[in-house]
């Protein structure tokens, strides 16, 4: 009889053990899975949604998940909850990487700024328009002189006038320039400017009877 209840507590014993082994390797209750949903604006609240941005992370448990955001600039994830990492990327747009406490299923809004590509580009624009400035700049006063009798002969006497404001810009005793400046601006009808510049020829002892 007694051999008979040592048995029956050996065989409990092992089962309870099996039990225990059963339950440890199970995640609890708490660990079930819980969704973010991420909405991805561009630079701030009033920006636009951002479709195809790629949603890339953990989970608390080291668990990889990713998602993309569709036309909404919606993305679903999962994982288990803790501490997420998460990374965004989208092409013209800086990466933006930071980790979250995400305990429960919830929803977060994510705002992307444009790379500095797209300012780089900018920059370059910036800076062919200054070298076209330059470029125009370093003509000498002979073909800025040139430019205006040919624009003047075309009948295009706004760009004559600038013409000869180069040509006075550098050489501010070019009488001849001067007073071709006065007949573009006449034709315009710039009539003060024109006596400005008529005067100017003058002073510089032009004969407009040459």
């Amino acid at each position: 009889m007694e051999e008979k209840r040592m048995k029956m507590s050996r065989s409990c014993l092992m089962v309870f053990l099996l039990l225990a082994m059963v339950n440890m390797s199970l995640p609890a209750a708490s660990q079930e899975q819980v969704a973010e949903t991420i909405y991805v604006q561009e630079v701030d609240m009033n920006g636009t949604l951002l479709s195809g941005v790629q949603v890339i992370g953990q989970d608390a448990a080291g668990y990889s998940f990713e998602g993309v955001t569709d036309s909404n600039g919606t993305a679903i994830v999962s994982g288990l909850p803790g501490a997420w990492q998460f990374l965004f990327v989208k092409d013209g747009y800086e990466p933006l990487k930071f980790s979250s406490n995400v305990t429960e299923t919830g929803e977060g809004v994510v705002y992307l700024q444009k790379s500095s590509q797209s300012s780089d580009n900018t920059t370059l624009a910036e800076q062919n328009s200054q070298e076209n400035q330059t470029s125009a700049k370093s003509m000498s006063m002979q073909e800025w002189y040139n430019l205006g009798i040919s624009m003047q002969k075309e009948g295009k006497y706004a760009e004559a006038a600038e013409a000869f404001d180069e040509v006075v810009r550098i050489d501010p005793k070019f009488a001849m320039a001067w007073y071709n400046k006065y007949v573009a601006l006449r034709e315009l009808g710039r009539n003060s400017e024109a006596d400005a510049a008529l005067s100017e020829a003058k002073n510089l002892s032009y004969d407009a009877s040459l």
